[in-house]
């Protein structure tokens, strides 16, 4: 069942092992993503679904990534010693395919190394005691509609589950440079009105230009939440946002 639905950045800075000396520098962002961590806890779900723009696949299909056990890394990021493993939930995937998998193009794979955005949130999750299952899902570079219609369905199918189900949206907000900074946060402020106000009809109506030319990863993730709590009474909470070194971050819940 659909416990728990929030989304955060998927910016690998606010891990002190990336960051490091800048890390106090999201210490908002940090505190706003921990009590979420914690919200999630409390929760007692069992599995966490990433819906991440940073994973592996095509632009046509959306892709379950299924292994029994997933290996957390930041080599990328120049960061050769943090190493974890997290459970994956090949049960879970296995029933999602099996009720989406005639409507939408859904493909599995199986890489044990995690994508950047997932090893990110997962590192964030954390909690002393408290271990999750993982099932990360890559979105197709659909419209926005359709990616809003395809959250609606895949909520369908994660209420069928016995497990206790968070789903977590991952990207970032708007790029921006020196010169760009004011259009990035009025596009930021945009799409946070529109998750306020509860107003998906606006939010996928967003031209996709605009959002492809400021980089906003988190637009698409987000798409796919708005359609699994369409419908339900939930209620948005900004958590925290940022717009910091050129890069609009955000937390929030869609608490239902």
């Amino acid at each position: 069942m659909l416990s728990y639905v929030a989304h955060i950045p998927s910016s690998p800075v606010l891990l002190e092992n990336i960051s490091r000396h800048k890390f106090s520098d999201f210490k908002k962002l940090n505190q706003a993503t921990q009590k979420i961590a914690k919200d999630i806890s409390s929760k007692e779900c069992e599995t966490i679904i990433t819906i991440t723009p940073n994973g592996y696949g095509n632009k046509q299909a959306y892709i379950l990534n299924v292994c029994p056990d997933f290996n957390i890394g930041f080599e990328d990021f120049g960061d050769f010693l943090t190493k974890k493993t997290i459970k994956g939930d090949v049960v879970t995937a296995y029933y999602i395919r099996q009720k989406l998998g005639t409507k939408y193009p859904i493909s599995s794979i199986t890489n044990l190394m995690l994508d950047n955005a997932s090893c990110a949130a997962m590192m964030q999750m954390q909690m002393p005691n408290k271990k999750y299952r993982l099932l990360p899902i890559t979105h197709a570079l659909d419209p926005f509609d359709k990616l809003f219609e395809f959250g609606k369905s895949l909520r369908d199918a994660i209420e069928d589950t016995k497990e206790r189900i968070a789903v977590i949206s991952l990207g970032d907000l708007a790029q921006a440079s020196k010169k760009t900074i004011d259009q990035a946060k009025q596009i930021d402020q945009e799409i946070i009105k529109n998750l306020h106000d509860k107003d998906s009809n606006s939010f996928i109506k967003h031209r996709p230009d605009k959002v492809a030319a400021f980089s906003v990863r988190g637009f698409r993730p987000l798409a796919v939440i708005l359609g699994l709590v369409d419908g339900m009474n939930y209620s948005f909470d900004l958590k925290g946002y940022e717009q910091k070194y050129g890069l609009g971050m955000m937390a929030a819940t869609f608490a239902i």
